[in-house]
């Protein structure tokens, strides 16, 4: 089962994320057209780094998570901005945990 951790913050480029997540999934023996829910990855990811953007320029903080799972993928999407991660979380981001 292919697994990935992407992590959106203030530096992200969601169109980068998108073509690695697409890379990871491709290097593992799969065909990206199997993850079904593709589209749904893609506008999570925008509606994160948008909706983050937003907020960080009033001065709030943003943090989210969102898990899209498939027959033979999961994918957890973490929104982090406007805070500084803490350093268990740093390490669990490292460790793909």
């Amino acid at each position: 089962m292919f697994r990935k951790t992407i992590l959106v913050d203030e530096t992200s480029d969601p169109a980068a994320i998108i073509r690695k997540l697409e890379r990871a999934f491709n290097e593992k023996g799969n065909d990206s057209s199997q993850i079904v829910q593709l589209a749904d990855v893609e506008k999570t990811i925008l509606n994160f780094a948008n909706s983050g953007r937003q907020l960080v320029k009033t001065g709030s903080h943003f943090n989210a998570e969102r898990t899209v799972v498939g027959p033979n993928y999961q994918i957890n999407i973490r929104a982090r901005f406007g805070k500084k991660p803490s350093l268990v979380e740093r390490l669990a981001t490292l460790i793909g945990r």
